[in-house]
């Protein structure tokens, strides 16, 4: 049975690079969302599911890549599904403006965005 997403995926390529300790990889972009992200990766990988990673995508049009730490969710070949867990500074603001530039229905972005704080606010509380 599958479950139903809680956040809408956009389509949107770009340059991603993730990084772990000494480990790099750097891949293309293939959706996001404001909860998560599908990359594929430009060679093979070693990741495993659960390891966190530090995540950057790059924007064309900003100077800065969006920075945030993601965790490892299903690997495919060298696809790799991921779950944002923590942003880097303005990072959640930016995705967010991202997401309602590419989205045919902005307004959900607004209510994902209330969901995932709330999402975030509860994982640090049970730390």
């Amino acid at each position: 049975m599958f479950k139903k997403r809680e956040f809408h995926r956009i389509p949107f390529t770009t340059k991603t690079v993730l990084s772990l300790q000494n480990s790099v990889y750097q891949g293309q972009l293939e959706n996001i969302s404001m909860n998560g992200a599908l990359i594929k990766l430009n060679h093979g990988t070693d990741l495993h599911v659960g390891d966190v990673y530090h995540v950057e995508i790059f924007l064309d049009y900003e100077e800065f890549p969006l920075c945030l730490k993601a965790d490892v969710r299903c690997i495919n070949f060298a696809m790799v599904g991921m779950k944002f867990i923590s942003f880097v500074h303005d990072t959640e603001t930016r995705l967010r403006h991202l997401i309602e530039s590419l989205s045919s229905n902005p307004d959900l972005t607004t209510t994902e965005q209330e969901r995932i704080r709330r999402r975030l606010a509860d994982y640090f509380r049970e730390e």
